[in-house]
């Protein structure tokens, strides 16, 4: 009964995985609706991440170039946007003293530059022929016109996707659409294509589009619901017209050809399947691929490996020594105050213009890897394989055979769609794999177990009130069941306290005096946690610990000394924090005890607490109060001190304390050595 029912959990939780899978619409009473496991998309998403820094190429690519406006250059040249006469002399030096062989620009130069120099205000002072449009003729953004024409440069421009809102008006020129001008043939182009749609769009000043050969736009409209820039759109719809991005119009422009839409066999296609799926370029050996939103993967290299960056100072200085030659170039910036930052999957603030010289590298090297439409069928087809499989053999698995078969069934899972990412450059689903691999394993296996250990889950929830978390383990993975029930046992005891709090608790603000305390309490607490202990209780502004139990410690006593000596170390650090936020300072004394104490739940019907009584614990309590008078921060009883043999202690003084009939010796802690 037990198995079946397993078995037919595992059924249904394959058909909801395969289900997100398919990512069909189903009509339920006349509503339709989508199931959307939304973690296992994200999952996917982080997996993908995975392979792609896996799999990043780590070699400089010997086409593509990254002009730089980085810090160095607004140190050197001054704040961004340069002056149109600088901008100019930058592409200038690039193509007559670097012979590069095509520019982009990761910026749009939308607005006129009204200002004029210095020198040309003072000729025109002094020269009465000097009139307005002469001097225009000679403006920054005459110098940067002529320096675009009859260049291989693409300008960039910026589209922007519907908002819900009122938009201000498009600016600037735009540069031809692409395709064909018939309207017959781009009509069909655009019901063929996914590509998305932009509503406004920013692009330069008409007196450089007409010079430029074309433009591409920049924005990236595909983000994933976290925001990662793993897809780029190659291209955008706008007021019914196809328009390129600027890394497709680079490789346009630098092998001077023409794209060409490539469309898929008719009989593979279906009403709602885009089937313009790649772009044909002569000078590439196989058609660009698009995925259903006209867009790419990107090919990420690693990040400041896969590309040289020229300071662009470097260029208008003429300091640069590389040979450059013959480049493809984009300008953009790397500087940190210009913002121009993607969250990638190769580095949560890549430069902008890094992803799209990998998207130039891409194109160039042939190197996306694609999603094909039948991918969603092979997903499908995979969950089901695997599910129904588990389902079946895990339920009659032992708990050993079934690991061997978890692990084996993921490894093969992860080689197959490595294989398929490496070898074919296809993009496969792995995390829902994976998850239902995992998920029927936990189901019939993990969970099992946890229900036979009961026991041992009590006991543990008990004692993780007191003790360290790897004590805890320790104690539930030991055969016996610990008892709760008092007993007497060989221990150490440990009281702390903080020094004149009344003093500074009457000096603070309740508010500030309970953060000053927690943390006060937090470290120390984990101090004692990390050697051991376990907390007894807190007293206010005082600790009570033990050392021995529940689980026998040999060396209670050394453990005990230990935890203390790092108490105090931690208090130049802890103060440090407080005259930071202007709270007193904290001084604090300890005492140590060992001796039979004790130990067990113990209370009234209406409050229980696991402690620890007796006269060893009175004389540890006694002892801390004695750490004022003698002016040292540790005292031990000689009970203490015989137990431990790897520190030096030095003999403080035979003394009575209250509620004790006989002396005890006490004695401060020195230096530890190597036993």
């Amino acid at each position: 009964m037990q198995r079946g029912l397993l078995i037919l959990f595992g059924f249904i939780s394959t058909f909801l995985v395969a289900l997100d899978q398919a990512d069909q619409k189903i009509d339920v009473f006349g509503n339709s609706f989508t199931f959307d496991l939304g973690f296992v998309a994200a999952l996917e998403r982080k997996a993908y991440d995975i392979r792609v820094n896996l799999s990043a190429r780590e070699s400089t690519h010997n086409t593509v170039i990254i002009v730089d406006v980085d810090e160095a250059s607004l140190l050197t040249e001054g704040q961004w946007p340069w002056r149109r006469a600088k901008m100019a002399d930058l592409v200038n030096k690039l193509f007559d003293d670097y012979g590069i062989e095509t520019l982009g620009f990761d910026a749009v130069f939308a607005e006129q530059e009204n200002s004029f120099s210095r020198e040309q205000m003072a000729r025109a002072l002094s020269d009465d022929s000097i009139t307005l449009e002469s001097m225009e003729a000679e403006s920054g953004d005459a110098k940067f016109a002529d320096a675009l024409n009859g260049r291989a440069v693409v300008m960039g421009i910026v589209f922007e996707p519907p908002s819900g809102e009122d938009m201000p008006a498009s600016i600037g020129a735009l540069p031809e659409p692409m395709f064909s001008d018939d309207p017959e043939e781009n009509e069909f182009l655009l019901g063929e294509t996914g590509a998305l749609t932009a509503a406004r769009y920013t692009a330069n000043l008409k007196i450089f589009q007409d010079v430029a050969p074309t433009a591409g736009f920049f924005s990236i409209l595909l983000q994933d619901p976290d925001g990662i820039i793993r897809r780029v759109g190659l291209l955008n719809k706008y007021e019914g017209r196809l328009y390129a991005s600027l890394s497709l119009k680079l490789i346009e422009t630098y092998f001077m050809d023409e794209p060409q839409p490539v469309f898929a066999d008719e009989a593979y296609t279906t009403d709602d399947y885009n089937s313009f799926e790649a772009i044909e370029l002569l000078a590439m050996e196989k058609p660009l691929p698009l995925d259903e939103n006209a867009g790419v993967y990107v090919p990420y290299a690693k990040p400041g490996e896969g590309f040289e960056y020229v300071s662009a100072t470097e260029i208008l200085q003429g300091t640069y020594q590389g040979d450059i030659t013959g480049a493809i170039a984009i300008l953009g910036t790397s500087a940190a105050g210009l913002v121009d930052r993607r969250s990638t999957p190769v580095a949560p603030a890549l430069s902008g213009v890094e992803v799209h010289a990998n998207v130039i590298a891409g194109i160039l090297d042939g190197e996306f890897r694609v999603k094909p439409a039948w991918a969603i069928a092979a997903n499908v087809i995979g969950i089901v394989l695997i599910g129904v499989v588990l389902s079946v053999l895990f339920p009659y698995l032992s708990a050993f055979w079934s690991a061997i078969v978890f692990a084996g069934s993921g490894a093969t899972s992860i080689w197959i769609n490595w294989y398929m990412w490496t070898e074919e450059s296809l993009i496969l689903s792995i995390a829902p794999a994976l998850f239902l691999i995992f998920f029927l394993y936990v189901m019939t296996t993990v969970v099992g177990f946890f229900m036979e250990s009961a026991a041992r889950r009590v006991t543990q929830k008990m004692f993780g009130l007191y003790v360290p978390p790897e004590v805890v383990a320790e104690m539930n993975d030991t055969e016996d069941i610990f008892s709760q029930k008092p007993q007497k046992k060989l221990m150490t005891v440990l009281f702390t306290d903080i020094r004149n709090f009344t003093t500074h608790s009457e000096s603070m603000t309740p508010e500030d005096l309970a953060e000053w305390l927690n943390d006060f309490l937090t470290p120390m607490t984990t101090i004692i946690h990390d050697h051991r202990g376990a907390i007894d209780k807190y007293m206010g502004d005082a600790i009570m610990a033990f050392w021995g139990a529940p689980l026998e410690d040999e060396d209670h006593a050394e453990h005990a000394i230990d935890a203390a000596k790092a108490m105090i170390e931690y208090l130049d650090t802890l103060n440090a924090h407080y005259r930071s936020k202007g709270w007193p300072e904290i001084s604090i004394g300890i005492g140590l005890n060992s001796g039979d104490m004790s130990v067990g739940n113990m209370g009234s019907e209406f409050r229980m607490a696991y402690t620890v009584v007796g006269d060893a614990v009175n004389l540890g309590s006694r002892l801390e109060g004695l750490t004022k008078q003698y002016g040292v921060p540790i005292i031990v009883s000689e009970f203490t001190q015989s137990m431990v043999s790897n520190y030096d202690f030095e003999k403080l003084d035979h003394v009575k304390v209250k509620g004790k009939t006989e002396g005890v010796t006490i004695y401060s802690v020195g230096a530890k050595h190597v036993k």
